[in-house]
Parts: structure tokens; C-alpha cells; sequence
């Protein structure tokens, strides 16, 4: 009688399978799989046919581009292909040497999954692997906010198996203008044709977007459109919808942090004149300095940002004036009421400085912005849709008056105020002083003379100090857009779900037609490139050097003005042993065509001088030889071992002016 399998049995090994997914790169990953995990078969039974037979059956398909993988290795560098016996002889041997267990993955798209390894190694020698604290945009007054490369729960190729959405494309060209380019003119397509029998094109376009705050500070994704080229006619498109949208009007009460891109100053001050806008103080200071490098102008132009009061910043200007009048004049024609805090407005609850938030949102969707137009407009919008439903169930488990993030500032602050003394001067006022600095504090009109509690909407560390002087809680004092009732109403709307793309209406219009192809040099760029002041001012030790000035040393004497071709040592070393018999001292009658007559005798032993005494040989240094400097090594021993074998020629005495 047959005894069922067992487990346990040392010829049995776990396959855990991974099927009707599909693979995507950078980093090499498996999205949106179904699992099977199979414990009871004996695969060591099994060759190659018979694998393939019960993976058909199992995942009922056909499918022959499988691959495996160990459970603890990452894909991009532990999988491996599995197409013949060997294949799965050399799947079996791993299985067995690490803890009996292997994923197997199978591919129904017939991706270039090694072309995508490959390409993700040329990238990632190119890239800058040090790890920065630039990552995280803050400063040390500025609430903390999410960081550029957060990860959150993107949706992992939700629209895979949407056919609509997953028609295959050329791939893009990139190619440098000239001057007879001529740009393509699309044609109209005709309405009645299907879909399928169109000419699949990939254009190129830009993503803008418009990114706010939450009540616990983190991003809060509120428009994003697609446009051909972003300018100002673009941007004031943009921004008219989005102030219909949140019923902006002029920009009254609204603040709009931007990098500073000419055709969107242009576009607030037409469309949001009431609007405040801040520049980003990173991307002014990465201009700056490409003018006027040095650390001592980083340090003082991050002081004059961060100069909370009109005093503090005049005081850091003069000293930039001192050091150079130039980089004053530059900092004041970039209008310091845009990027100085020591201008922007009170009671707005925001003093960012940066334009952090739009970078972490376009961190978020990167892998969505190398799809096409409508899948990634898709996938962007999956994104938002899950990110707000879940925000909203994280807050709601929140038992707090103000939000985390808010709640952890303050904590902070309560440990700092204790080396500030406090002295009451009037009913809820009060006078912060640490050493010779003092600050004037109103627990009532919730102000202090630094400018932050205006600022922010949240307790300085002045603020915080007078409160404790009270026993009071902080957490009292913080304005209602940082508490949880705030927080909640955020995300008190959802997106609505979206039928299938089989079961949308037809609309009776043209379909639009793809914007002009605009060629780039090079090739696109998804991850934002850090300025190199950026690494500097996060500690990078990585650093480029010229080699213009450095002086050269010889590598064999080790002595600075020459080299190892020029060496005296070497030289010296080298005219000891002549290389070939064709040289000076070789004898002339071995050279090809040298019929010339013998040289004379030699003297008699009688009058010839007495020998010198024997030099000491020069001490060289050994050094790596290539493989040519082998080859002509071993050419010149030949040639002297012929030169011994010639009748006359050697060490003979009838012969001596031949050295072997």
C-alpha cells in the first residue's frame, strides 16, 4: 500500500509559484500575482517536460518565459532563466543548498527583463550612492514634512490587465534637433476607424501639478494636468481651473510656493494678484552659487532665509555686503520678500521656504510617469484615490487634539525651553530670556516678537516657554488647522471609482490629436537632479578633484619631474643588455644585407689593457608588465637563443664582440 508523501521528506522542496503578474523594472519587481504555494510534490523526480507540463496545468497557461529565484535574494540579481534540463538541474541544486525553497515566477508579457537588469547596473554606476540627509527638505524652524523619497502605497500596476491601457508603443527616440528638422503634422484620424487599427505614437509631455498641506503637514495632492510644453499659457490655464475648482477667486488668503519658472510668475500675478508667492529658497541658492561659491555664502544665505524678523535679516545682508557687494546686489534683485521669512505674511500657518512637497508627489508617481498618457493619468489617479482612504482610516484612529507630527514638534520644543527663563510682566505677557537675548511674548494674541508663532501657527520655543511657566498645555495653543478635526475634514472626500476602460461611453467628438514632437538631447530623466550645493550642504564626501596642478610622480623611483619611460634608473638599467642584434653593439655581420668583411683580430693578449673591475649592478625596481611587454620579452630570449645556435656567433672566442 502506498504511504501518502510526506512533507518533511528530505527529496521534497517548496516551490511557492507566482503567476498572471507581470514584471517591472527599476528595481527589477513582480507586480500583482496570483500565488500558489506547492509542499507535497517531489520535483526531484521531475525533468524539464514534466515541470513545464504541471506549471501549465497550475496556472493554465502556456506561457514559456518562466524564471526562479531564491526566497532571500532580490530579482535583479538572483533570478535566473529556466529553459532546458539544465536550467532545471541548476533550479533544483539551489532549491536544496538554501533551506529547500524557491519562487518561481512566470512571465506572460514577454518583458526584456535582462535588458532591464542591465540597463538598471549602467544607471546605478552613474548615479551618486551616497546616501544624503538632503532627502528630507526641512528646516530648523519649519514643520517636518514628508520626505522627497517616501515611499507610500502606490498602486503596483492596478491597470496591468486593462487592454486599453496596455497597447503596446514604439519606444521613444531622442535625438538632437537641427536645423532641417521638420516638425510631423499628425492627421486627423478617421472617427470610424477602430482603435486597434491606429498607428500607436508616443509623444512627449509634461505632468504639472498643484500640491498642498494636510493638518498633520504632509502632501495633499489637489490638481495635475498634462500639457505639451510648460509656459505661461499653459500655466494660466492651469491655474484658472484650479481656482474655480477651490474657489480661489483672486488668491485672497491662499500661499503659492513655486521654483520659480518665468511663465508661472507670470501666470499668478495675472490670474492670483492677492495671492502670496514664494520662490524656493533651494533653487535660488543653487543659482547663487554656480556666481559665488564658498561655504561662507551658503551658511549666510540660509541666515537671511531664516531670519524671522526684518532686523535679523538686514543684519545677515551686511555681512554678506561685506564679504562681496556683488552677491548682495544679486540676492536683493531676487525680490527678498519671496524667500526670506523675515516678509512673508502672519497668520497663513506655513513658513516653508522650500518647495518640498511637489517634490515628494513627483517622487511618489515616478513609476507612473514612464507609462503612457492615459495609463498614467490612470494609475496617478488609483494613487490618490487609495492614498486618501487611507489617510482618512489613520486618522480616525487618532485619540489626539492635534496631529502627530504637530504633537512630536512640540514635545521637542518642551525639552528646549527649559535653559529660557521666564519674567511675567502683565496679564498673560511675558519677557523669554536666555543670556543677553530676549523675546517678548502674548499668551492671548498668540504672539511672540521672533515672527515663528505667526508664522506657523504653532508655539515657538519662546511661546512654549511662557506656557510652561503657566503649567499650561502647549497643545492649547496651536491654531485649528493642525488639529485632528482639521485633519479629518481633509480627507472627508473621496475620488469615486471608474468603470473599466470597455465599459466607457463614446462621445461625439474629434479626438484630440498628440501635441508637436519635441526631440531632446539625451536621454529623460524621471528622478530630480540634485544641484551639487545640495551635497555639500548634506556632508557628501564624494567629490571630483582635477588633476590640472598635481604633480606627477615616476613610478619606479617614486621621484616628482618625470616618469617611468624617463626614468634615469630604468634607462640606465635598460642600455646594460641590448634588446635585438640589430642594435650598435650587435655584430654588424648578422644584420640582413650586411655582406661587409670581418672585423680584425684581436690584439695580442700582451698588449691589451687590464679589465676594469666589475660595476656594481644598479638595484631595479620590478615592474607590472603587460601583456605586450610579455610578448616582446619573449621575442628577444628567442631571438638570443638563435643568435647561440648561429656557427660563429655566441660566447665563441673567435667571436667575442657578440654578447649573449
Amino acid at each position: 500500500m502506498a504511504s501518502s508523501p510526506n512533507p518533511t521528506d528530505q527529496n521534497f522542496i517548496v516551490v511557492d509559484f507566482h503567476y498572471n503578474g507581470q514584471f517591472a523594472p527599476n528595481p527589477l519587481v513582480y507586480f500583482d500575482p496570483d500565488r500558489a504555494s506547492v509542499r507535497d510534490v517531489d520535483f526531484s523526480g521531475f525533468g524539464y517536460e514534466q515541470f513545464m507540463e504541471f506549471l501549465h496545468k497550475l496556472t493554465k497557461s502556456r506561457s514559456k518565459d518562466i524564471y526562479f529565484c531564491l526566497p532571500q535574494e532580490s530579482l535583479g540579481l538572483g533570478i535566473h532563466t529556466l529553459v532546458n534540463n539544465g536550467d532545471y538541474k541548476e533550479f533544483l541544486d539551489l532549491a536544496y543548498a538554501n533551506d529547500k525553497r524557491m519562487n518561481v515566477y512566470v512571465d506572460h508579457h514577454n518583458e526584456p527583463i535582462f535588458d532591464w537588469i542591465e540597463a538598471e547596473e549602467s544607471e546605478s554606476e552613474n548615479e551618486d550612492l551616497d546616501e544624503d540627509e538632503d532627502s528630507v527638505i526641512q528646516d530648523s524652524y519649519s514643520v517636518d514634512h514628508e520626505e522627497d523619497d517616501a515611499t507610500y502605497p502606490f498602486p503596483a500596476n492596478k491597470t496591468a490587465r486593462d487592454r486599453f491601457l496596455n497597447i503596446l508603443c514604439e519606444p521613444i527616440e531622442s535625438e538632437d534637433q537641427d536645423d532641417e528638422y521638420v516638425p510631423p503634422q499628425y492627421p486627423v484620424y478617421d472617427e470610424r476607424q477602430p482603435w486597434d487599427q491606429m498607428k500607436p505614437i508616443i509623444v512627449r509631455g509634461e505632468v504639472i501639478s498643484a500640491v498642498g498641506r494636510d493638518a498633520n503637514n504632509h502632501i495633499y495632492p489637489l490638481a495635475w494636468a498634462v500639457v505639451c510644453v510648460e509656459n505661461k499659457e499653459t500655466w494660466k490655464w492651469f491655474i484658472d481651473l484650479l481656482m474655480d475648482d477651490i474657489n480661489g477667486g483672486l488668491g485672497a488668503g491662499i500661499t503659492l510656493l513655486s521654483d520659480g519658472h518665468k511663465g508661472l510668475l507670470q501666470a499668478v500675478k495675472e490670474k492670483c494678484p492677492e495671492a502670496e508667492h514664494r520662490q524656493c529658497a533651494r533653487h535660488i541658492l543653487a543659482n547663487f552659487n554656480k556666481r559665488f561659491t564658498g561655504q561662507q555664502y551658503i551658511k549666510l544665505f540660509w541666515r537671511a532665509v531664516r531670519a524671522s524678523t526684518v532686523e535679523k535679516f538686514r543684519g545677515v545682508m551686511e555681512n554678506i555686503k561685506s564679504i562681496d557687494t556683488h552677491a548682495y546686489d544679486y540676492l536683493i534683485d531676487r525680490d527678498p520678500t519671496t524667500w526670506s521669512k523675515a516678509f512673508f505674511q502672519e497668520g497663513r500657518d506655513c513658513d516653508a521656504v522650500e518647495n518640498g512637497v511637489s517634490e515628494s508627489f513627483n517622487s511618489a508617481i515616478r513609476h507612473a510617469r514612464r507609462r503612457p498618457i492615459i495609463t498614467m493619468l490612470e494609475e496617478i489617479r488609483l494613487f490618490v484615490m487609495e492614498r486618501i482612504y487611507t489617510q482618512r482610516v489613520e486618522g480616525m484612529e487618532w485619540d489626539l487634539l492635534i496631529c502627530p507630527t504637530i504633537r512630536k514638534r512640540i514635545e521637542h520644543l518642551k525639552v528646549k525651553q527649559r535653559l529660557w527663563g521666564v519674567t511675567p510682566c502683565g496679564y498673560q505677557k511675558y519677557e523669554v530670556r536666555f543670556t543677553d537675548v530676549a523675546y517678548g511674548v502674548d499668551l492671548i494674541a498668540k504672539k511672540c516678537a521672533c515672527r515663528i508663532w505667526q508664522l506657523t501657527g504653532i508655539p515657538c520655543l519662546h511661546g512654549v516657554a511662557a506656557i510652561s511657566y503657566l503649567n499650561h498645555d502647549a497643545e492649547a495653543y496651536v491654531s485649528q488647522s493642525y488639529t485632528t478635526e482639521a485633519y479629518l475634514k481633509c480627507y472627508k472626500y473621496s475620488i469615486n471609482p471608474l468603470n473599466s476602460s470597455e465599459m466607457w461611453p463614446d462621445v461625439p467628438y474629434h479626438k484630440p490629436l498628440p501635441p508637436k514632437r519635441r526631440r531632446l538631447p539625451g536621454r529623460p530623466s524621471v528622478k530630480r537632479k540634485r544641484d551639487a550645493i545640495e551635497r555639500e550642504l548634506s556632508g557628501s564626501s564624494r567629490q571630483t578633484v582635477s588633476r590640472r596642478g598635481s604633480i606627477i610622480k615616476c613610478g619606479i623611483c617614486k621621484e616628482p619631474g618625470h616618469n617611468k619611460k624617463k626614468c634615469p634608473s630604468n634607462q640606465q638599467s635598460n642600455t646594460s643588455v641590448p634588446s635585438s642584434s640589430r642594435g650598435s653593439g650587435a655584430d654588424p655581420s648578422l644584420s640582413r644585407g650586411n655582406e661587409g668583411p670581418p672585423p680584425p683580430p684581436p690584439p695580442p693578449a700582451a698588449q691589451q689593457p687590464p679589465p676594469p673591475p666589475p660595476a656594481a649592478p644598479m638595484p631595479r625596481r620590478r615592474v607590472p608588465v603587460s601583456r605586450s611587454g610579455r610578448r616582446k620579452y619573449s621575442e628577444r630570449i628567442i631571438k638570443q637563443a638563435l643568435r647561440r645556435q648561429i656557427p660563429g656567433v655566441g660566447s665563441n672566442a673567435d667571436n667575442p664582440s657578440v654578447i649573449d
